[in-house]
């Protein structure tokens, strides 16, 4: 049968065989409840000035269409660089205050590892290689999943459900880098997780398989049937596709659930469309997840993530006056997009394996005329003093706001009321009945 010309034009432009319709090794190089009302809710950051851009749409899976409010109660399952402020707390090598420290981070090398028994493929190649002998067909949901928030982790719940049931490989397509750097990167957001953060939490649910597309402009130019042919059916032999009410894929992103369904009627799978996740008559979303982060509201940034939101790196060494104080913190050099607002918080600190409660200061350092961001983490019942390993900072409350003091004494009486402070915010944690999120 010859080949569409539409199609081989399509195939030919991402370099694509007319016979064998699949993406190359070339395009992929790198491998509690919540329950709600059904009514008129919003989206969560809407009607206030968001400090990040809105996510590309697969970001948005969870949301609804608009103008269709879900019709029944969403049901949660399976929750499971010193750097200079911009307004949305990110910037690039080269601006003002950026610290050359920074620039030697590792970027995350999951090419073909696993990570806690989730397969990490970075090219239908390595899918193929894994499973195309076994005949198993998969299971999965497409999208960016950056925080993997509480609507993302009900459709992949359901993803593992229906995995089970059919006896799949229960997986996801998400994409390296962020689709918007490539197409607009001036709107590109900055993310709240690394891949490896993405990849450790999809794990941690309990998911299968995960396959990371290299997004490039040959990637974007397929369009929504194309992308559906040469990835979904030939190379993953996909049973079915679980994704939000506003999913959108494909060339300009003209594929909608709509031709999806219809793709998998006449091509042999099934899609489900799950509605999203409501919290305070707010549909959770990737882009309320940031506006929380960006402005200081780790707490509610936490119920929509379903856990603290976290920071990770390596381990800096600072300029010393955490002794002088005599309040030794840990500095850390973030790996992530995006900070919280600069300010005092109640956190945990994870260093050598250990879990320690702590608090963190986001900010300049103004009483010592400080010009880089950075932070830095006093860990309770810690006393060693390290200059590098891993660290992990998980934010739970904000105190304060970071202000500038007279002199060290009249920091050390802050620092000390802090400290009291968090300690009584832990207090009453661990007496509360029940927890709202997990460490």
């Amino acid at each position: 049968m010859e080949a569409h010309p539409r199609r081989t034009r399509g195939y030919a432009r991402a370099g694509l065989s007319r016979g064998r319709p699949c993406v190359p090794h070339r395009l992929q190089p790198y491998s509690r409840g919540i329950h709600a009302a059904a009514g008129e809710h919003r989206r969560i950051g809407a009607g206030r000035a968001a400090r990040c851009a809105a996510p590309h749409a697969p970001d948005r899976g969870a949301g609804p269409r608009a103008g269709n409010a879900p019709s029944t109660a969403p049901r949660l399952v399976y929750t499971h660089r010193p750097r200079f402020v911009s307004p949305g707390n990110e910037r690039a090598p080269g601006a003002p205050g950026f610290s050359a420290r920074a620039i030697g981070l590792r970027r995350p090398q999951l090419r073909g590892s696993g990570v806690s028994g989730l397969a990490v493929l970075r090219s239908t190649a390595e899918w193929a290689a894994r499973y195309g002998a076994s005949g198993t067909r998969a299971v999965l949901s497409v999208g960016n999943f950056d925080g993997l928030h509480l609507g993302h982790q009900k459709i992949l719940g359901q993803v593992i459900e229906q995995a089970e049931a059919k006896q799949g490989i229960s997986s996801v397509i998400t994409f390296d880098p962020h689709p918007l750097k490539v197409l607009r990167p001036g709107k590109a957001p900055p993310l709240v997780e690394t891949m490896n953060q993405r990849m450790e939490q999809l794990a941690a649910m309990g998911l299968e398989a995960a396959l990371v597309l290299r997004f490039d402009r040959a990637l974007a130019a397929l369009s929504p049937e194309e992308f559906v042919r040469g990835v979904l059916v030939q190379e993953l032999k996909t049973a079915a596709v679980l994704v939000g009410e506003n999913f959108r894929f494909g060339h300009r992103q003209e594929g909608t659930v709509e031709i999806l369904t219809e793709l998998g009627r006449r091509l042999g799978f099934s899609v489900q469309i799950v509605e999203p996740v409501v919290i305070d008559g707010e549909f959770v979303s990737s882009t309320g997840v940031r506006t929380a982060i960006a402005e200081g509201r780790v707490a509610y940034a936490a119920r929509l993530l379903g856990r603290p939101f976290a920071l990770t790196g390596e381990i800096i060494r600072g300029a010393g006056r955490g002794a002088t104080v005599l309040f030794p913190t840990l500095n850390l050099a973030p790996e992530q997009e995006l900070l919280p607002r600069v300010g005092v918080y109640a956190t945990e600190t994870r260093v050598e394996g250990r879990l320690y409660r702590s608090a963190t200061n986001v900010g300049f350092r103004p009483t010592f005329d400080g010009t880089l961001l950075g932070v830095e983490s006093h860990l309770f019942d810690f006393s060693r003093e390290l200059t590098q390993g891993r660290l992990e900072v998980r934010f739970w409350e904000r105190l304060r706001d970071e202000r500038k003091f007279s002199g060290p004494a009249e920091l050390r009486a802050q620092i000390a009321a802090d400290l009291r402070e968090v300690r009584d915010y832990f207090h009453r944690r661990d007496a509360a009945p029940t927890q709202p999120v997990r460490s």
